[in-house]
Protein backbone atom coordinates (compact mmCIF):
# COMPACT_ATOMS: atom_id res chain seq x y z
CA UNK A 1 0.00 0.00 0.00
CA UNK A 2 1.11 3.50 -0.72
CA UNK A 3 2.29 5.67 2.18
CA UNK A 4 2.01 9.11 0.54
CA UNK A 5 0.07 11.96 2.17
CA UNK A 6 -3.02 11.69 -0.02
CA UNK A 7 -3.44 7.99 0.69
CA UNK A 8 -3.03 8.56 4.43
CA UNK A 9 -5.72 11.26 4.40
CA UNK A 10 -8.16 9.18 2.39
CA UNK A 11 -7.70 6.09 4.55
CA UNK A 12 -7.88 7.91 7.90
CA UNK A 13 -11.39 7.00 9.11
CA UNK A 14 -11.35 9.67 11.82
CA UNK A 15 -12.22 12.28 9.19
CA UNK A 16 -15.26 10.43 7.86
CA UNK A 17 -18.80 11.24 9.02
CA UNK A 18 -22.25 9.71 8.62
CA UNK A 19 -22.62 6.59 6.50
CA UNK A 20 -19.00 6.81 5.30
CA UNK A 21 -17.78 6.37 8.88
CA UNK A 22 -19.77 3.11 9.16
CA UNK A 23 -17.91 1.59 6.22
CA UNK A 24 -14.68 1.13 8.19
CA UNK A 25 -13.65 -0.42 11.50
CA UNK A 26 -12.67 2.42 13.85
CA UNK A 27 -9.72 0.55 15.38
CA UNK A 28 -8.03 -0.99 12.37
CA UNK A 29 -9.35 1.25 9.57
CA UNK A 30 -10.15 -1.81 7.47
CA UNK A 31 -13.36 -1.92 5.44
CA UNK A 32 -16.40 -3.76 6.78
CA UNK A 33 -17.87 -4.67 3.40
CA UNK A 34 -21.67 -4.65 3.18
CA UNK A 35 -22.09 -5.49 6.86
CA UNK A 36 -23.51 -2.54 8.73
CA UNK A 37 -24.02 -0.44 5.61
CA UNK A 38 -26.95 -2.02 3.83
CA UNK A 39 -30.35 -3.18 4.96
CA UNK A 40 -30.67 -6.71 3.66
CA UNK A 41 -34.20 -7.82 2.80
CA UNK A 42 -35.27 -11.07 4.46
CA UNK A 43 -37.63 -11.99 1.59
CA UNK A 44 -39.92 -13.90 3.95
CA UNK A 45 -43.15 -12.63 2.41
CA UNK A 46 -44.29 -10.72 5.47
CA UNK A 47 -44.41 -6.98 6.07
CA UNK A 48 -41.96 -5.54 8.57
CA UNK A 49 -43.20 -5.67 12.13
CA UNK A 50 -45.51 -8.67 11.54
CA UNK A 51 -45.45 -10.71 14.75
CA UNK A 52 -47.26 -13.92 13.70
CA UNK A 53 -44.98 -15.20 10.95
CA UNK A 54 -45.12 -18.98 10.42
CA UNK A 55 -48.19 -19.46 12.63
CA UNK A 56 -50.78 -20.26 9.93
CA UNK A 57 -50.46 -24.05 10.28
CA UNK A 58 -50.79 -23.84 14.06
CA UNK A 59 -54.01 -21.81 13.77
CA UNK A 60 -55.54 -24.35 11.34
CA UNK A 61 -55.19 -27.26 13.81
Amino acid sequence: ASKDGATKRLTDVKGYTGAHKERFDADSGKGKGKEGREDVAKNEGYVSGYKNADTYDEAKK
